[in-house]
């Protein structure tokens, strides 16, 4: 069997077409979502340290996970929100960005990045308790870690890091305000973008905007994340729970 097609294997049993048996705790479904978007869609393949990575995290983080791909992506679509028509052009990891506003947004819950995990999320959800509360997640850890808006010389967002919390592993209430500006701002991005997507479609998972890319793509590398997501955030920051354990700092690609 190719390693492709045991990745594969591995990952399918995961791949959900919907919540039913996901238990809703304090209004939130306790569930983590991945996202896994290659230029081999429906053979998808792992460096050894990326699988190994995911298989570390969906065994230790002890709720159930949900791994979103291009051959399940459709039976997660909103009937009134359908994905933006640009989302077929962008990179594997620009898709990640967009879904992760689109899923958490929608149907609330966990969302995290493929990287190796020791500590469990089984008890988080019960934080939700309070009903003030959106966003569970582990503090920025340095101004080195804030997406901003080059163009729109955002750089002072990089000095409230302490007030953040990364967007790479968190746990979000469904529908609440912060997200709901989030999805519009990244909506507004593709639409404006979407002719230069449409001429310029990512050539491979990792393109950005002048990064790893043989064409014109427009999208920046944290332009429809962590350039809108940090800023906003400071919007919100009393609705924010700071105690997300943190991942297994480790090799992961």
């Amino acid at each position: 069997m190719s390693i492709g097609k045991y990745h594969y294997r591995f990952i399918k049993q995961f791949m959900k077409k919907d919540l039913n048996n996901i238990k809703i705790t304090n209004g939130v479904p306790q569930v983590v979502f991945i996202f896994w978007f290659s230029h081999s869609e429906y053979i998808p393949s792992f460096s050894i340290r990326r699988f190994a990575s995911l298989q570390s995290l969906i065994s230790n983080i002890k709720v159930p996970v949900i791994i979103i791909t291009q051959e399940n992506i459709n039976d997660w679509e909103v009937k009134n929100n359908t994905i933006h028509e640009g989302f077929k052009y962008l990179s594997g990891n620009h898709k990640s960005d967009y879904l992760r506003a689109y899923f958490l947004y929608h149907y609330g819950g966990g969302y995290h990045d493929i990287k190796y995990r020791e500590k469990s999320w089984e008890n988080e959800w019960e934080k939700f308790t309070d009903s003030n509360i959106w966003i569970i997640g582990r503090k920025e850890l340095s101004s080195d870690c804030i997406g901003y808006n080059h163009e729109k010389n955002e750089q002072w967002v990089k000095n409230k890091f302490d007030k953040l919390v990364t967007f790479g592993w968190v746990i979000c209430r469904p529908k609440n305000e912060f997200l709901f500006e989030l999805f519009k701002k990244i909506n507004e991005i593709m639409q404006n973008k979407l002719h230069l997507l449409k001429t310029n479609p990512a050539l491979n998972p990792r393109c950005s905007k002048s990064y790893n890319c043989n064409n014109n793509y427009p999208i920046r590398w944290l332009e429809i994340m962590g350039e809108i997501s940090h800023p906003l955030m400071l919007n919100y920051i009393n609705h924010i729970n700071y105690t997300l354990p943190d991942i297994q700092y480790k090799p992961y690609k």
